[in-house]
């Protein structure tokens, strides 16, 4: 039949929104991870202060005290994994997701600050992470 579609548009445009999602969340996990493995650790503060949010920054700092009255953390970024899964149950096509980390060195560590990691933790993991989704 002249005129007839053999690929239904509304189908296609729920499947690319689908795979934008998919590789949206893909990249996501991506850069969290590759933060996290340029995360300096002294404490684990740090490393579980990196917040990940959709639409909206977060601007919370995560501070835990243990038995003792003196701050504990996972040096494994517990809390970020906590974040980041939070985040991905939310990301949708367009989305925009935030990843940040509210303490007041961060900046300094991302100025070089760190002998752990003296280019910084965002600048070089995004150039990681960019580099694979070219």
């Amino acid at each position: 039949m002249a005129g007839s579609w053999s690929v239904n548009p509304a189908a296609f445009a729920t499947q690319a929104e689908e795979d934008l999602t998919k590789l949206s969340k893909e990249i996501v996990v991506d850069l969290v991870v590759t933060i996290c493995r340029k995360s300096p650790v002294d404490t684990g503060r740090f490393i579980n202060n990196h917040k990940v949010s959709v639409g909206t920054p977060n601007y919370e700092t995560f501070i835990r005290y243990g038995p003792t009255g003196f701050e504990e953390y996972s040096e494994s970024g517990k809390e970020t994994a906590r974040s980041l899964d939070a985040a991905l149950t939310k990301i949708k096509p367009y989305s925009l997701v935030y990843i940040q980390n509210n303490l007041h060195y961060a900046e300094d560590l991302e100025t070089g600050t760190s002998k752990q990691a003296p280019r910084g933790v965002y600048g070089p993991s995004l150039e990681v992470v960019s580099e694979k989704f070219k």
